[in-house]
C-alpha cells in the first residue's frame, strides 16, 4: 500500500525527493545545451550558458547531499578505462575540440598526474 497523507497526496522519501532534483537538473543541463548550440545570436547563447552553469551546479550539489547520505555510490573506474578515457579527451583536444574535454588543466594540459601515463 502506497505511502500516502490523509489528504490522498503519496508522499515521497527524502531520497526520492534527492533523486528527482538531480535527475531534473542534469536534464535541465542538458536540454539548454541542445537550446544554446541552436541560438541565433552570441548574446542568447551566452545567457544559456550561464543556465547551464546554474543546472550543473545543483547537479553536483544534489550529487555531493546523495553521495554523503549513502544514496549515490560512485564505483572508481578500472585502470583500462580510465586509460581509455584519458586518451580519447587527449585525442579530443589534439583534433581542436573544445569545451572541458578540449582544454583540461592549464593551457589545455593534462593535470601533471596524466602527463607521463598519456603523452608516452
Amino acid at each position: 500500500m502506497p505511502n500516502t497523507t490523509g489528504t490522498g497526496a503519496v508522499r515521497m522519501s527524502p531520497k526520492s525527493i534527492a533523486t528527482n532534483f538531480l535527475e531534473a537538473s542534469k536534464f535541465m543541463a542538458v536540454e539548454s545545451t541542445r537550446t544554446a548550440l541552436e541560438c541565433s545570436t552570441p548574446q542568447i547563447r551566452r545567457a544559456f550558458s550561464r543556465m547551464i552553469d546554474d543546472h550543473l551546479r545543483l547537479a553536483e550539489d544534489w550529487f555531493e547531499v546523495m553521495e554523503r547520505k549513502g544514496w549515490y555510490r560512485v564505483v572508481p573506474g578500472d585502470d583500462q578505462t580510465l586509460n581509455m578515457v584519458r586518451g580519447e579527451a587527449r585525442d579530443f583536444g589534439a583534433y581542436g575540440g573544445s569545451g572541458s574535454l578540449g582544454t583540461i588543466g592549464r593551457g589545455g594540459r593534462f593535470p601533471e598526474d596524466w602527463a607521463t601515463e598519456t603523452n608516452r
